[in-house]
């Protein structure tokens, strides 16, 4: 009994270090702050520019 008692406690106090570890990743891992986050809202932006220019070169191509 005392052998599954102290299992228990070191697997509960496992535990709880693991859920601290996995919150201050959480907290690091703050999509504002994420270089690739930053990055994909660039391409996306440089995307919908590309978008607006191949609309209007395919109008001035279709009035030539």
């Amino acid at each position: 009994k005392i052998n599954l008692f102290i299992y228990f406690f070191q697997i509960k106090h496992l535990s709880a270090e693991i859920n601290t570890l996995i919150e201050k990743r959480m907290v690091r891992n703050d999509p504002i702050d994420d270089k690739l986050s930053l990055f994909r809202q660039q391409v996306s932006c440089i995307l919908l520019l590309i978008k607006i220019l191949l609309g209007k070169l395919y109008i001035l191509i279709k009035v030539i």
